[in-house]
């Protein structure tokens, strides 16, 4: 038996993101490249212009690689994991 979402109607992203993860940090599981590079910014965490690179990182680490935590992003510095932690999540439910 085969599921499929329709993520391209509108709201279903968010609704899937509220259930996601808990309030306090807001997941980063289901952005598009493009919105985990705008979050980062957002969240002061890096500069624009590394915005595009950190975003295809982390894409990799969760969807390449399957990691559900910060800490086994090894390409990553310390720090910024640490910040990343700090502001995100990236557990699944």
């Amino acid at each position: 038996m085969t599921l499929s979402l329709d993520l391209t109607a509108e709201g279903a992203r968010d609704a899937l993101r509220a259930r996601a993860a808990p309030a306090e940090k807001p997941t980063l599981i289901g952005l598009t490249r493009a919105e985990l590079g705008a979050a980062l910014v957002e969240a002061g965490i890096v500069p624009e212009r590394q915005a595009k690179m950190r975003a295809q990182q982390l894409w990799h680490w969760m969807y390449v690689r399957g990691v559900s935590d910060f800490s086994g992003m090894f390409n990553i510095s310390k720090d910024l994991r640490a910040e990343l932690d700090r502001h995100f999540t990236v557990a699944r439910p």
